[in-house]
């Protein structure tokens, strides 16, 4: 399995207040962007021309820390038993997707060094009809707010589509043990 279900969170953190306080403003908006000498990025287009992509649908927005209540990173590492390396809220607009891709990572390297890494993933809005999140071989679908997943492998592939009526928001945590 490429997810396992850890616990829901919402006891610990309230997503609502979180994503009233960001709601009314812009992330920083992800755009696929093919001027880029960076390989890694490169190889990912190849695979997206190869498919056909709808390049005009592909666009999210990222919250970071500063964005949000930074203790929620804090939280998290009492309740996993894991340090933070960063985190981050993505959210995607309705009609738009985060296609089939892996996070590239210039760092990695170093985070590597830190010990095992691992890989989270919350659900933070109330569930909502076409929202839709993928990593590897396991689809989500109207899960419970608050509800934490460890990915198998920190770097699997994983996409997020919303063919819904509002916007999907998700909590994303990179961290070692």
């Amino acid at each position: 399995m490429s997810c396992e279900f850890v616990l829901n969170c919402s006891e610990y953190v309230d997503w609502q207040l979180i994503i009233a306080s960001i709601s009314a403003t812009r992330g920083r908006i992800v755009v696929p962007n093919k001027d880029t000498s960076d390989k890694e990025y490169q190889d990912l287009y190849k695979i997206w021309d190869a498919a056909g992509l709808n390049y005009s649908s592909a666009r999210w927005e990222n919250y970071y820390p500063g964005d949000y209540c930074k203790t929620i990173s804090s939280t998290f590492e009492t309740i996993l038993d894991v340090t933070h390396i960063r985190s981050w809220i993505s959210r995607i607009d309705p009609g738009y997707s985060a296609p089939w891709h892996y996070d590239i990572d210039h760092d990695e390297q170093e985070y590597l060094k830190l010990g095992k890494l691992r890989r989270f993933i919350c659900f933070i809005g109330d569930p909502a009809p076409g929202h839709i999140s993928i990593v590897n071989d396991r689809s989500f679908y109207n899960e419970a707010s608050g509800n934490v997943y460890e990915w198998n492998d920190y770097r699997a592939w994983h996409a997020g589509a919303n063919v819904g009526l509002v916007p999907k928001y998700q909590y994303n945590f990179l961290s070692y043990s």
